[in-house]
């Protein structure tokens, strides 16, 4: 039997195609708009406490393992010969008094002609935090299970550590810290 009717296929029009894909450029972008970098995240975290952190920090987060599309620690200190890592929480009292600290005694001393960055490592609870963070302590089983700590790291070694102090001295501990740790750097061939 033949076709007594033409088919007919449906056509979109140019113009409604055009208007589906600006409408999807401009949901991206605003997407993309209201995404904060990692600096950011940083900085929102401890905005709502009394941490003196500023906008322009010198803190970068990580992870220990890292994952598809950031480098952890692990992979940092493969390629970086000279590492300094903060482990922290905004939720610890000790960290949110220390990481204004290390931020103005990192660039009073000088060590961001040296590095790009101090990684931070917040150190929190859950099952995916709890194998990171065991992932670090099976590696470095001399980095204590406490907050807040700064640990250079030379070679993929562990060079310095840093841990709270318990008389509340914060300031001078960081400052001590940081100048103990350039006067151990210019006793090794790293600054030249």
């Amino acid at each position: 039997m033949a076709k007594k009717y033409h088919q007919v296929n449906p056509k979109v029009p140019k113009e409604v195609l055009f208007g589906l894909i600006g409408v999807l450029v401009i949901i991206v972008g605003l997407f993309l708009l209201t995404l904060r970098s990692n600096e950011e995240k940083i900085f929102d975290a401890y905005a709502v406490t009394d941490a003196t952190i500023t906008e322009n920090h010198p803190f970068y987060e990580v992870t220990y393992e890292g994952n598809l599309f950031n480098d952890g620690i692990q992979d940092i200190l493969a390629k970086e010969r000279f590492v300094i890592l903060y482990i922290g929480s905004p939720l610890c009292s000790y960290c949110v008094q220390t990481i204004g600290h290390v931020e103005s005694y990192f660039n009073q001393e000088g060590f961001g002609d040296i590095v790009d960055q101090v990684y931070y490592y917040q150190d929190f609870v859950g099952e995916d935090a709890s194998s990171d963070r065991e992932a670090m302590l099976a590696d470095f089983p001399t980095i204590e299970r406490t907050t807040p700590q700064i640990i250079a790291f030379l070679d993929g070694e562990i060079f310095l550590e840093y841990t709270a102090p318990e008389n509340e001295n914060y300031a001078g501990a960081v400052s001590w810290f940081f100048e103990d740790l350039m006067d151990a750097l210019e006793d090794t061939d790293y600054l030249g």
